[in-house]
């Protein structure tokens, strides 16, 4: 009976620090996505240079996405459209997309028509369904 309890507490620290690791890897991969994302949303892009160092770091800290915006959309958007899809992700509203750009809220809205008209989606949401499936 002895051997049983020993083997049942042994297993139970193994769960244990087997949930603390899981813990531990998830908090830092979340406080690291957190901080990707913060650092992207605290550039401005109102230059050339900016933008250029936006990019890097867009496709650096989120290849796969970058990859799929470019490569979809390629010949359907110009590259200051496919930019704005980019920062929604990041922001998901147009009041800040503006101001990370320099613009003015009706240019990004008016942008953003003008990129559903083009993809043929109703609405914002739909943009990331557009890029998650082939059509």
């Amino acid at each position: 009976m002895d051997k049983v309890i020993i083997e049942i507490e042994s297993r139970i620290k193994f769960v244990e620090s087997f949930l603390m690791d899981l813990y531990f890897k998830e908090h830092s991969a979340l406080k690291d996505f957190e901080f990707k994302i913060n650092e992207l949303k605290g550039m401005n892009i109102s230059t050339i240079k900016q933008l250029e160092i936006f990019e890097n770091l867009f496709s650096n800290y989120f290849p796969s996405l970058a990859l799929i915006i470019d490569k979809k959309l390629k010949y359907k958007l110009s590259n200051a459209e496919k930019v704005k899809i980019k920062l929604y992700y990041i922001h998901n509203n147009i009041q800040d997309i503006s101001s990370q750009l320099g613009i003015g809220q009706e240019s990004v809205r008016v942008s953003f028509y003008r990129i559903r008209k083009k993809l043929g989606i109703k609405d914002n949401v739909e943009i990331s369904s557009y890029l998650k499936f082939d059509k």
